[in-house]
């Protein structure tokens, strides 16, 4: 981990109740205003949203009519920012 990283983890006990599905939660060591992510930190973080999205979307039907699990719709999104051209 970054040294100012203490955990990447869902966040279940979120008290925001109006959201339908769970969040990915970083928490910091100690008080800092910036960081830089490692690629496995990003992994990590994309582990823990794709659990929290498939708690919300089990299955689903994805563009061509496939049932799917929920971590395509992420998965859809991903691909969308490797195509824009930066």
């Amino acid at each position: 981990m970054t040294a100012n990283i203490k955990s990447i983890r869902m966040w279940d006990d979120n008290p925001d109740k109006t959201r339908v599905s769970k969040v990915v939660r970083i928490e910091f060591k100690f008080p800092c205003t910036w960081t830089v992510l490692s690629i496995e930190e990003l992994k990590q973080i994309l582990r823990v949203w794709i659990k929290g999205e498939e708690l919300k979307y089990p299955t689903r039907t994805n563009l061509y009519g496939n049932t799917v699990k929920g971590r395509s719709l992420l998965f859809e999104e991903i691909i969308k920012v490797f195509e824009e051209d930066l």
